[in-house]
């Protein structure tokens, strides 16, 4: 499992638990592992009602997960298993796109390539469905090479989707999202 193989990795090279270096929004859990500048964080994920879908149109909405500390940070690569669940039976056979970016996904765009915040750290992926079961990628950053984040620039990660949604006229327009999510990062200044 990509979890624990990270995990491993970590203390192989000396990397020991530590308290939360960045901030998990509700509905996160962190459990970070680092040495000051190499760090490991996994998220675990379980938020109600964590994106709005539209009724037989199209909609992007992101879930904020986490945000990383000030400084200059370089995300080296992630893992995701992430799990979306509608409220409305009708929309739980669509397949949305789903992805990891620094910026929130909104707007009526179907797909998250259209800017390039809403995937700059896991690039959009066709999820099977909306009924539960997990979309699982490990990746490096969009573009296949580190994402460095600037001092000042956006610090947070959020869970993007976006689709044109099932008609679900008068049902329940909310999402719960669950899962797994591993950033590997470093902390330069």
């Amino acid at each position: 499992m990509p979890t624990g193989a990270s995990v491993r990795d970590a203390r192989a090279l000396g990397i020991v638990r530590r308290a939360t270096n960045g901030t998990v929004n509700t509905g996160v859990t962190a459990a970070e592992y680092g040495d000051g500048v190499n760090h490991v964080s996994v998220l675990t994920v379980k938020q109600i009602d964590s994106h709005t879908i539209a009724d037989d149109a199209a909609l992007a909405d992101g879930s904020l997960i986490y945000t990383f500390p000030a400084g200059v940070v370089v995300v080296d690569y992630s893992y995701m298993s992430m799990a979306l669940t509608a409220a409305s039976t009708a929309a739980q056979g669509d397949t949305p796109d789903v992805g990891l970016g620094v910026g929130e996904a909104t707007g009526t765009v179907t797909a998250l390539a259209g800017t390039a915040t809403f995937e700059d750290i896991i690039t959009g992926q066709q999820a099977a469905n909306a009924s539960g079961t997990p979309t699982v990628i490990t990746a490096l950053p969009t573009g296949g090479v580190p994402l460095i984040i600037a001092a000042g620039a956006a610090r947070t990660v959020y869970f993007n989707i976006a689709d044109t949604w099932a008609d679900v006229t008068g049902d329940d327009l909310t999402v719960d999202s669950e899962g797994t999510i591993v950033l590997v990062w470093r902390f330069l200044a």
